[in-house]
């Protein structure tokens, strides 16, 4: 790799790591070239993307930055999950890898703070964004509807 090739690849560690709102290294030893295959469809899919990261340069690029924790999960086999929607992400990812063994989760960044895997399983319990606000909304609406039904037993009991 020539010295363009690795500012170009700076670059794009940087960019992943602080211009998407959630990240998650992952280690997929022992994936096989399909599995990958099909995990970074997956994710593609949900508008997710993941990267394999050479953990050198990777090292070099979170140096001096608010993402420094990261540094001593990069050893080993790593790829870099990032999507801006950290639930859907953490959810794609944590049944992913009770699915499939080989895959780990390590640790996540979430709008650059550190945050383990506990709290990833946490996340992904909660479903997409949009199912939160459809979970919120029906909230929402519970008391108006209830009102509606007690209404409509009320007009019912005097016709």
């Amino acid at each position: 790799m020539n010295k363009t090739q690795k500012t170009e690849y700076l670059e794009l560690a940087k960019n992943i790591l602080f211009n998407n709102q959630m990240s998650i290294l992952i280690e997929y030893k022992g994936l096989t070239s399909g599995e990958m295959t099909e995990l970074r469809m997956l994710l593609k899919d949900n508008g997710a993307n993941l990267k394999i990261i050479k953990n050198n340069l990777s090292i070099k690029a979170i140096e001096d930055t608010s993402c420094a924790f990261l540094k001593d999960y990069l050893k080993d086999q790593i790829a870099i999950s990032y999507c801006d929607d950290p639930l859907a992400l953490s959810s794609l990812l944590v049944k992913y890898a009770k699915d499939n063994e080989k895959v780990k989760i390590k640790i996540g960044s979430l709008n650059g703070e550190a945050i383990g895997l506990d709290r990833i399983v946490e996340l992904s319990k909660l479903g997409s964004v949009n199912d939160v606000r459809a979970r919120f909304i029906g909230v929402l609406n519970a008391p108006a509807s209830k009102l509606v039904r007690v209404f409509d037993a009320f007009a019912k009991k005097d016709a």
